[in-house]
C-alpha cells in the first residue's frame, strides 16, 4: 500500500501541523495512520492498542475539530495545513509582476 501521508506532508510539515494543533502524541499517531487509509483494526494493530481505544481517540478528534467522520477529519487537517502555508507566503504586489517601472 502506498504511504499517502508521505505524498501529502513532509516530516517537517507533520511536526509543524502537530505543533499548530497541539495534539497528544497518540492522537498524532492515529491521524498519521488514518492518512494511510488504515481501518480502526489496522491502526490498533500497528500501534499495539485496542480497537475501542482507536475509536476513542477518533471521537476526541472529531469533537475537538467539530467534524463528523474520518473524511471530514482528513479534510480539516489538509485545510489547516494549507491555511498555515498560505499565511506564511508573501503576498504578490501586482506592480512587481507587471514589468512596469513606476
Amino acid at each position: 500500500m502506498t504511504d499517502f501521508r508521505d505524498t501529502v506532508f513532509t516530516e517537517i510539515e507533520w511536526q509543524s501541523l502537530h505543533d499548530l494543533l497541539g495534539l497528544p502524541t497518540r492522537q498524532q499517531q492515529v491521524i498519521r495512520k488514518l492518512f494511510n487509509g488504515l481501518s480502526d483494526k489496522q491502526i490498533a494493530d500497528e500501534l499495539s492498542i485496542a480497537v475501542p481505544t482507536v475509536r476513542s481517540h477518533l471521537q476526541r478528534l472529531y469533537t475537538r475539530f467539530k467534524v463528523q467522520d474520518r473524511t471530514e477529519l482528513v479534510l480539516f487537517i489538509v485545510r489547516t495545513h494549507l491555511q498555515s502555508v498560505m499565511a506564511l507566503q508573501k503576498p504578490i504586489n501586482n506592480d512587481d509582476v507587471s514589468g512596469n517601472d513606476v
